[in-house]
């Protein structure tokens, strides 16, 4: 685990899992406390690309989107940290899915784009009545301030909900979950500029707009860190306009007055007020815009009274309302028309250019995808969150995250479980791509052998094992499991009393030491003693098991076969038999292939899993799998191999296997036959009425397994 990497871990599944987990288990408790009990599902999807300067993002509705390779949290070395930020992120993101009026926010900008500011606000200070007048007429008639101001409503807005989405979601979360939360605004906090060196970044190309454009990108993001976290980073104050701190105490004030609410007009409200106290700060950009000779000021009275020169009235009604119709098609913040108008009649945009790429600059410091906006706030909205539980519980959060608590128990807890399942992980990885090495070069080895002893297996011969287990194996496992679990564990049960019974009560011959044996006396290897009551620990037994997967084993037959498969699976595992199972089948061109699920000395649950993958396919060939499997099974050590070969029919070339069956007895191999179908007779011709097993009743297939193991268990 020390030598994990970030990529390896945030690309891998559990934390895939972990994150899925996490975001239902939330929504789940959110929509509980609004009465309802059909939560939606939101699926997490994770990136892991440095180069993409997507952080997180969602569509409100149905799916959330994390890059864990953005530098926010590439850039902290520590692994943990990385991963708490990263939570952070995500639950950052299902607030926005929750609780963000998107319908709301997006009819505000909708109307922006077509006719300004339209609300009437009404304001008890003379001069912010005035100020606000004033915007709102220059913002219907110059479209580089229109777009400049809507850039910062959206930021503001952006800002405003973060903050009130964030403290609601605090409300429904584990304490540690809140906490990620508040290590994420931390870090982003602090690595946001100062005021101070906003204010004195240089830049090669400036031009006289340029002071001005940085006291409002300065004044600005302030306002938003003051929005969203409750503080501001100013610097050296000294070194600051005294006008812009009074300015800034003054939002201040108004977003303090604001408090959290979630209202959406109330926000608006507040974002409207705050752009009002910047309107000095943007007036002074409207003399680089215009190119007439009258100053800013003279031209703002202008417009107040609704003298738009942008706009002239046109001689004929029909032609005024297809120009108004153009204009306000035209005269939108996302497709840059309205600069472009701007520039024909005469007025200068590169004010526009500049404060776009200072605004452009500030996304590094609100790095979060602009969201849609939920589709579940109308259900949510019948639940009202406790505002001051939410408040204190982020303060709670806030404080211990500044005291260094916040590497909880439970946060790392969490984290160790995904450290630990990543590693299994890995190790599963490098295991499966060793054993598919260890498979292959076995199978040439024994190859080799077979066709030394017999030419006529001399054709193809493939292994094929799925390294890769599908995730719906897990869900047909368990389901199988349910039905025959029941079964299995009643024949390991009785198989154990058995064994038990049989431990006390019965001699155990063919021993080196002990009490002599007259009756093998014949013997010349000097096993020619027993015991009584044996030390017993494990069943001297090996098991493999053939399962024929030829297309004529659709339908009912396959699906019992996997029954069985999973109940032997249970049975040898409960009693630690090693145990090989494998599929077999033929293809036109590929010769004979056998399908590799579990092998004997492997107890993974992925073996287990694999066995899902047991289907009808082309021919078979038992006569090449038999022999192979008696090699493998000549390599084990136990007293007691047992090979069961299931299949539903007669295969090909019976005389070359019937030589391979009998070889492989010679050998100490007991070889049973097991018939599922019509062809059952000819299946006992071929093995022999003592190894013969008719399972044709499919639904007493598993009995008639276990049965057959214990059969021909040695003590």
């Amino acid at each position: 685990m020390k030598n994990l990497t970030a990529d390896t871990f945030f690309q891998s599944t559990e934390y895939l899992e972990y994150l899925q987990k996490m975001v239902q288990a939330v929504l789940a408790r959110c929509f509980q406390e609004a009465g309802k009990i059909n939560p939606p599902r939101i699926k997490v999807q994770v990136l892991y690309e440095p180069e993409n300067k997507t952080t997180a993002c969602t569509d409100s509705n149905s799916w959330i989107l994390l890059n864990a390779a953005y530098k926010l949290i590439r850039n902290v070395p520590d692994l943990k940290k990385q991963f708490e930020l990263s939570i952070g992120m995500v639950l950052h993101e299902l607030s926005h899915v929750l609780f963000l009026d998107g319908p709301g926010w997006h009819n505000f900008f909708v109307d922006y784009e077509k006719a300004g500011i339209v609300r009437e606000m009404t304001f008890s200070e003379p001069d912010m009545q005035t100020d606000y007048e004033e915007m709102q007429a220059r913002i219907k008639d110059n479209g580089i301030i229109k777009k400049i101001i809507g850039k910062d409503l959206k930021w503001l807005e952006n800002a405003m909900n973060d903050a009130i989405d964030e403290l609601l979601i605090s409300e429904m979360i584990s304490g540690y979950y809140t906490k990620c939360l508040f290590i994420l605004r931390e870090e982003m906090f602090d690595k946001a500029e100062t005021m101070e060196e906003r204010l004195n970044k240089k830049a090669a190309d400036e031009g006289p707009e340029a002071a001005t454009v940085k006291k409002i990108s300065s004044l600005m993001m302030q306002t938003l860190w003051y929005a969203k976290y409750g503080k501001t980073k100013l610097g050296n104050e000294l070194n600051i306009s005294p006008d812009l701190l009074i300015d800034l105490e003054r939002i201040k004030n108004i977003i303090d007055a604001h408090g959290n609410s979630n209202n959406t007009v109330a926000i608006e409200n507040c974002i409207i007020t705050i752009a009002t106290v910047m309107w000095p700060y943007y007036r002074e950009l409207l003399k680089y815009t215009d190119s007439t000779a009258e100053s800013s000021q003279g031209q703002s009275k202008d417009q107040g009274q609704g003298q738009s020169r942008d706009n002239e009235p046109s001689s004929s009604g029909e032609d005024s309302s297809e120009k108004k119709a153009e204009s306000e098609q035209n005269n939108s913040m996302d497709t840059g028309t309205s600069e472009k108008n701007d520039a024909e009649n005469g007025k200068n945009t590169e004010p526009l250019e500049v404060m776009m790429k200072e605004q452009e600059s500030m996304n590094a410091s609100m790095p979060f995808t602009e969201a849609q906006g939920s589709s579940y706030k109308g259900i949510l909205r019948e639940h009202e969150p406790d505002m001051e539980k939410a408040t204190k519980r982020a303060q709670e959060a806030s404080e211990s995250v500044q005291d260094g608590e916040a590497s909880s128990f439970a946060g790392r807890t969490e984290f160790d479980k995904i450290l630990k399942a990543v590693a299994e992980e890995n190790a599963n990885i490098a295991y499966e791509k060793e054993k598919c090495q260890e498979l292959q070069t076995q199978k040439r080895e024994i190859v080799k052998e077979i066709r030394r002893e017999d030419s006529y297996y001399d054709q193809g011969f493939q292994i094929k094992r799925e390294s890769n287990v599908p995730d719906t194996y897990e869900v047909l496992y368990k389901l199988i499991e349910k039905e025959v679990c029941k079964v299995a564990n009643a024949c390991s049960r009785r198989l154990e009393k058995e064994l038990e019974e049989r431990k006390i009560n019965t001699k155990m011959s063919g021993q080196y030491m002990g009490y002599l044996n007259k009756k093998q006396l014949y013997r010349t290897d000097g096993q020619v003693f027993y015991r009584n009551r044996i030390p017993f620990e494990k069943l001297d037994l090996s098991l493999c098991i053939i399962m024929d997967e030829s297309g004529s084993m659709r339908g009912n037959r396959i699906e019992a076969l996997k029954n069985m498969a999973v109940l032997v699976d249970l049975f040898v595992r409960k009693l630690e038999i090693p145990c090989l199972m494998f599929g077999h089948s033929t293809g036109r061109s590929e010769g004979t292939i056998m399908y590799h699920y579990r092998d004997f000395d492997s107890w993974s649950k992925q073996d287990s899993l694999r066995l899902m993958g047991i289907t009808a396919r082309g021919r078979n060939n038992d006569g090449h799998v038999i022999a192979y499997a008696i090699q493998r099974m000549l390599e084990r050590e136990e007293r007691t191999k047992v090979i069961i070969v299931i299949s539903d029919g007669q295969p090909h070339e019976t005389a070359h296997m019937r030589d391979t069956i009998q070889k492989g007895r010679k050998a100490g191999i007991k070889i049973i036959g097991a018939a599922i179908g019509d062809d059952a007779e000819n299946i006992k011709a071929l093995y022999g009425e003592e190894n013969f097993l008719n399972i044709t009743e499919l639904n007493n297939l598993p009995k008639s397994m276990v049965a057959l193991i214990k059969r021909y268990i040695v003590y």
